[in-house]
C-alpha cells in the first residue's frame, strides 16, 4: 500500500521546457557600483511555448510560489 508518492515502477515525465524562475523585489535602487541587492520573493514555474528569433519567450504559467517573510 501507497501512502504517500508514486507507487514503486511508475512512470514520471519530464520536460526541459519546464523551468522555475525567481520572482524579485523590484523596489531595490541601483547604487553607485552600478549594482542592487535582490530580494528573491517567490518562485514561477512556466512551461516555455517557443522562443523568436529576438529571444522573446512565450510561456504559459503552470505555478506560483511565495517565499516572504510575511512583510507583504
Amino acid at each position: 500500500m501507497v501512502k504517500a508518492g508514486l507507487a514503486s515502477g511508475t512512470p514520471v515525465t519530464s520536460s526541459d521546457s519546464i523551468i522555475s524562475l525567481p520572482t524579485v523585489d523590484s523596489g531595490n535602487t541601483i547604487g553607485s557600483s552600478g549594482q542592487a541587492p535582490v530580494t528573491i520573493v517567490g518562485f514561477l514555474q512556466v512551461f516555455i511555448n517557443g522562443v523568436d528569433n529576438h529571444g522573446n519567450v512565450d510561456v504559459t504559467v503552470l505555478n506560483v510560489a511565495g517565499c516572504s517573510n510575511g512583510g507583504w
